[in-house]
């Protein structure tokens, strides 16, 4: 990070005035803004892949930051689209719901660069997932029948193998 200093001293009618100025400029390369840093996923079993957008950008602004995206191996369900680029950019994040395990599980990528001059390299963004199990679905939901106790079973209905 640089830093100037400027002092100034003005002198009117035998009275002198300081004034001393610092100010820090962003380095060069500035650094990886990425947002949100946290995502959220309920979905139900079954589902189609469901996603969200992360936008990945440079705070400075003016110089253009290369990045690359990457998550562990050990979450399946998990994709990013694309794996890399420049600010300003975005990374489509994709969730398999077919890959994962029911319940809530908890994963998280880096985005990073290798550019010396940002300040904050890498950035991790965490991902929560709800697999909410199917639900059984019976139809018709009621089932009525008519017979007469004691009478032969016939094919098709309900069969009494104890009488309670």
């Amino acid at each position: 990070m640089k830093h100037l200093s400027i002092r100034i001293v003005v002198t009117l009618l035998s009275i002198s005035l300081g004034l001393h100025l610092t100010a820090q400029a962003k380095p060069a390369g500035g650094a990886l803004d990425v947002w949100p840093q946290e995502l959220n996923f309920d979905v139900k079993a079954g589902q189609p892949l469901v996603n969200q957008v992360i936008a990945v950008s440079n705070d400075n602004g003016s110089t253009p930051i290369h990045w690359e995206a990457a998550g562990p191996a050990s979450f399946p369900w998990l994709s990013l689209i694309p794996t890399a680029g420049e600010t300003p950019g975005t990374i489509t994040v994709v969730v398999d719901a077919s890959q994962a395990a029911y319940g809530e599980q908890s994963g998280s990528f880096t985005v990073q660069t290798n550019d010396p001059e940002v300040t904050n390299s890498p950035v991790t963004v965490t991902i929560h997932l709800t697999v909410q199990p199917p639900v059984l679905q019976v139809q018709p939901t009621d089932l009525q029948m008519a017979f007469l106790a004691g009478e032969p079973y016939l094919p098709g209905q309900v069969r009494i193998l104890q009488e309670n």
